[in-house]
């Protein structure tokens, strides 16, 4: 019998963006961002090597709120993203990307490029995870284990804001505290010694002191006769009960 496969790869990208601008030489509110909508789709049909047939979606969106005035700068970037993978061989809509991020640091130049700084960071996810097993029948099964605000991660800090533009920036914040929320329903029952997301037995919160480094760099890619913008944030923290 004759052996085809069929692939099937749909990139939908939708964008809403204006220049980005360089705050630190514009007086004002200046707001840039885009959206995306990704669909792709895998189907085999009589292939020897096996397979799974697939088809997967992701909407993602990111945009920057940044302000300036008399050496005062107010950056804020916002991040969505939710996608969700359906292989042919389980029952269930499973998750592939689930994201809520804000990042905002408010600064004060002390001299050039450098400012006083005090930044929030909040992270979260949309919908419920889920960790999957197989019972005792042979059958997928799945137990929810996150959901909205559960967990739910606030930092807010003071320290030094290294800013050379929108596209490149370092803050330290030795000074850091972070609160951890989580619903009640994952802790009631845990073991002795077990935690949820770092949250003992029966508690729904859990309090932090530390020290966070946040670092934001943007730049293009060229792949073959595309710019490709890409971006991101890095964070690193060490905090103590």
């Amino acid at each position: 019998m004759k052996n085809l496969v069929f692939l099937l790869f749909i990139p939908l990208s939708f964008f809403s963006q204006e220049k980005i601008v360089d705050t630190s030489e514009v007086v004002g509110w200046k707001k840039s961002g885009k959206s995306s909508f990704l669909i792709n789709q895998t189907a085999f049909s009589n292939w020897i090597s096996g397979g799974e047939n697939s088809i997967a979606g992701t909407l993602s969106v990111d945009y920057d709120i940044n302000f300036y005035k008399n050496e005062w700068s107010w950056d804020t970037k916002i991040i969505g993203s939710f996608g969700v993978n359906k292989n042919s061989d389980s029952k269930f809509l499973k998750k592939i990307d689930d994201r809520i991020e804000i990042n905002s640091v408010i600064a004060k130049e002390f001299i050039d490029e450098f400012s006083f700084s005090g930044f929030l960071n909040f992270k979260t996810q949309f919908a419920r995870g889920f960790q999957y097993s197989t019972s005792e029948e042979g059958d997928e099964i799945r137990n929810e284990k996150t959901r909205i605000f559960s967990p739910a991660y606030t930092q807010l800090g003071a320290g030094v804001y290294w800013k050379k533009s929108n596209a490149l920036w370092v803050n330290f914040a030795p000074i850091t505290a972070r609160l951890i929320l989580v619903n009640k329903k994952f802790t009631n029952d845990l073991d002795d010694g077990e935690d949820y997301f770092g949250v003992p037995d029966g508690q729904n919160s859990r309090f932090e002191l530390g020290a966070s480094v946040s670092a934001f760099y943007e730049f293009a890619l060229v792949y073959m006769t595309q710019i490709l913008p890409f971006n991101d944030i890095h964070s690193y923290n060490l905090f103590t009960a």
